[in-house]
């Protein structure tokens, strides 16, 4: 597997649309923005799921959503699982472990194709780092 390989949530993707004003989200957002220029740069491989394409849709404002869906068409590679059965094993098994059901799907896709995984949720990087096969961090630790 190509060591370069990301998975970007869509909480993260979306944070240059939340409130800049705030030091923790420029951060994360700056953070984000070097990891995307690498991914044009093609250091690394921005890999999604089809769990990104529900939660894009799901956004009302439209200039978001249509500036998401452009960023995964352009810089981005869907993730085509060898067996989709054990996705959705690992996913229900992160479930009952306390995940929320689109959390654990994001990360067992996640496990199935990528290196690391990328989030501004700290709830989830909590729970989920408890059971990861894959190393879980936010955008400004995944930089330094």
């Amino acid at each position: 597997m190509d060591p370069g390989l990301l998975y970007i949530d869509v909480c993260c993707l979306c944070r240059p649309f939340d409130d800049q004003r705030y030091l923790r989200i420029k951060l994360e957002t700056d953070a984000l923005y070097l990891i995307l220029e690498q991914i044009i740069r093609q250091k690394y491989q921005l890999m999604y799921s089809k769990v990104h394409v529900i939660e894009i849709n799901a956004i009302e404002n439209i200039v978001e959503k249509n500036e998401l869906f452009t960023l995964l068409k352009k810089t981005g590679k869907l993730i085509h699982p060898k067996n989709i059965k054990n996705i959705q094993e690992r996913a229900e098994e992160l479930h009952s472990k306390g995940l929320g059901l689109a959390d654990a799907a994001h990360l067992a896709f996640a496990e199935s194709g990528t290196n690391f995984f990328i989030s501004c949720d700290d709830a989830f990087l909590k729970k989920g780092n408890k059971y990861p096969k894959i190393p879980m961090l936010n955008p400004i630790e995944f930089c330094i």
